[in-house]
């Protein structure tokens, strides 16, 4: 059976740490009460709309349109290593799918076309 603490008063927060595992922000967070010590995970809600993903590095990873937390409709996705633009275009279900640019990581065009499925499609 789950209990809900509702006095906080013999709790403290040890740790909070923030991970992203395939679109999903994850909160870990571990409290201690007394000599206990357990670990809780809590799924943020799902991004739907536009917004901003970031690497650990804090460098901008993608910035554009979610849906349920999956890169979906416009959006630019960016290198880690330098911080230039890897694509711009559309995405579904977290692929370059549709019309878009890529580039290389020093910036040169890679291609500029059709997507399939994240690769460059010919018809």
């Amino acid at each position: 059976m789950k209990e809900t603490v509702t006095d906080f008063k013999n709790y403290y927060i040890t740790t909070i740490s923030i991970d992203v595992y395939w679109h999903i922000l994850y909160a870990y967070v571990v409290t201690a009460y007394e000599r206990a010590t357990w670990r809780e995970e809590i799924n943020m809600s799902l991004q739907n709309g536009l917004g901003t993903e970031y690497y650990p590095s804090g460098r901008v990873r993608y910035v554009g349109e979610f849906k349920d937390g999956i890169y979906h409709g416009t959006g630019k996705v960016y290198w880690e290593t330098n911080g230039i633009l890897m694509y711009e275009g559309e995405l579904k279900d977290g692929d370059f799918n549709g019309h878009g640019t890529s580039y290389f990581s020093d910036g040169r065009l890679c291609h500029k076309g059709m997507f399939k499925d994240g690769r460059p499609f010919f018809e």
